[in-house]
């Protein structure tokens, strides 16, 4: 069996929760330190420099929109790891269970290179029937995903918005669908 290392050094959920949450106070606390520059005259940042109060204010708006995206695609990156190390221990561990069994299976046909959506969740779903409900919900926030990580150059077709609150609900309701899995705290 070919011997993927894990990373250690991955950022967990709780660690994004926290990040993303500390970002979104540090965007804020400059806004509102530039808007009060502005109205001492003071001297601005550059970033800011000649902006009129409503391009400060729109300037503000698309960094923590920038923000919301960046903590949307590392959250679910996050939730791809846990699962495809999910998978490769329970291939590695030769659990007798039907799952285990059939990501063995799965390991023999594809090894390394099985696909998130046709291969894992469909497995999932095959195996934990109440998973269905969560593991549509993280598709759709998949493609949302596949957006962001592929430039966003086209106009997406995503059936609702999601922000970063939205992924942290969905990831977390996978999850407590899918007994067993570690790492997603």
């Amino acid at each position: 069996m070919n011997g993927v290392s894990f990373f250690e050094g991955r950022p967990r959920a709780s660690w994004l929760k926290q990040w993303h949450l500390e970002m979104r106070s540090a965007i804020d606390d400059r806004e509102l330190k530039v808007f009060e520059l502005i109205a001492q005259h003071g001297p601005v940042p550059d970033a800011v420099l000649g902006m009129t109060s409503g391009e400060v204010a729109h300037y503000f708006e698309g960094a923590r929109g920038e923000l919301e995206a960046a903590a949307c695609l590392m959250m679910l990156a996050e939730a791809e790891a846990v699962l495809r190390v999910d998978y490769l221990s329970r291939v590695r561990r030769k659990g007798k269970d039907p799952l285990s069994k059939a990501f063995r299976e799965l390991h023999k046909q594809k090894e390394d290179r099985v696909g998130l959506e046709r291969d894992l969740l469909d497995i999932w779903v095959d195996h934990q029937n109440d998973c269905r409900a969560a593991v549509s919900d993280f598709r759709g926030a998949l493609k949302f995903r596949h957006w962001l990580a592929h430039g966003r150059y086209w106009t997406p077709k995503l059936g609702r918005r999601y922000a970063v609150r939205d992924v942290f609900e969905i990831t977390e309701r996978l999850f407590a669908k899918l007994p067993d899995v570690a790492g997603w705290t």
